[in-house]
């Protein structure tokens, strides 16, 4: 049975909160947690997997893959299945890097971090790329939460998942359609190291293409359209002269890419009292044109 991304991110989520939680209003958890509770706690989402829950104590749940079960320093507090959702409980003494100690287990056995679901068209870039939270491989993925932590462990809750293809970040990426496919491969640029950046995204009309970043900096305005100038020169991009009055900038540029065609386009900056607009416009140069 082939289910969404979603309904796995949310049920995992559940599982999260149904966990003991040492750090919530200070409760003393039970010894033990009632079947029927937590049954009915999970029950508004069983019909997404169209499977009841089923817990256990201090085993991994049914299916679980031998390869993620690991020993000391760790303890196995117990574990829950949903359908190809299997959760287990590790609690790891505190002065252990608990997350660090399972992804060791991961790389391991195989396992490798999730791609980014985000559509690879390029352009401007945030200061980082987004961690992806999931581990793949070819059988399943992996989640690691710390769902407890006190003075002296901490608790992992670790979800696998048997049909990679469940998680968005381990799924084989999509073949686009000729219609999403950009005109123009632009590169990734990337901010200033130490620099906040919110990239405003890529996106086109026909073939007049754009790009844009917020950069929150006091970098000067010709400063930073070098910096991004440069990453563009390094991709085979031509400038043209450049033309700046303190608080604004602009950049001519060309390209011919694989296939022969020009472009042509402009890098822009606007300068505001802490924070700086970089914008890239392109599209195809007038000897493109159509006679």
């Amino acid at each position: 049975m082939r289910v969404s991304s979603r309904a796995v991110a949310t049920a995992t989520m559940l599982v999260s909160l149904v966990s003991p939680r040492a750090t919530c209003a200070q409760q003393i958890e039970p010894a033990t947690i009632p079947t029927v509770l937590a049954t009915a706690l999970v029950a508004p989402f069983t019909s997404m997997f169209g499977k009841q829950p089923h817990f256990v104590l201090a085993r991994t749940p049914d299916g679980w893959p031998t390869d993620l079960s690991t020993s000391a320093p760790a303890t196995l507090v117990g574990g829950f299945s949903l359908g190809p959702l299997h959760s287990a409980i590790y609690r790891y003494p505190r002065r252990v890097d608990a997350v660090k100690a399972y992804e060791r287990v991961l790389a391991g056995a195989g396992f490798t971090r999730g791609m980014s679901m985000d559509r690879p068209h390029g352009g401007f870039t945030s200061e980082a790329p987004r961690e992806m939270p999931a581990w793949c491989r070819n059988d399943g993925s992996v989640t690691v939460t710390v769902v407890d932590s006190n003075a002296t462990t901490r608790s992992l809750l670790v979800t696998y998942v048997s049909d990679r293809e469940t998680f968005g970040p381990c799924a084989p990426p999509p073949s686009p359609s000729e219609s999403w496919k950009p005109p123009l491969e632009i590169p990734s640029l990337t901010a200033p190291s130490g620099v906040t950046a919110s990239a405003g995204g890529t996106g086109w009309s026909g073939e007049n293409m754009r790009t844009s970043v917020n950069v929150d900096t006091t970098i000067s305005a010709d400063s930073l359209l070098e910096h991004y100038a440069r990453q563009l020169a390094a991709a085979g991009w031509q400038m043209g002269k450049r033309l700046s009055d303190g608080s604004t900038a602009l950049q001519p540029l060309s390209f011919r890419d694989a296939r022969g065609k020009e472009w042509v386009g402009a890098l822009t900056l606007i300068m505001g009292a802490d924070s700086r607009t970089v914008t890239l416009n392109v599209m195809p140069a007038i000897s493109e044109r159509a006679p």
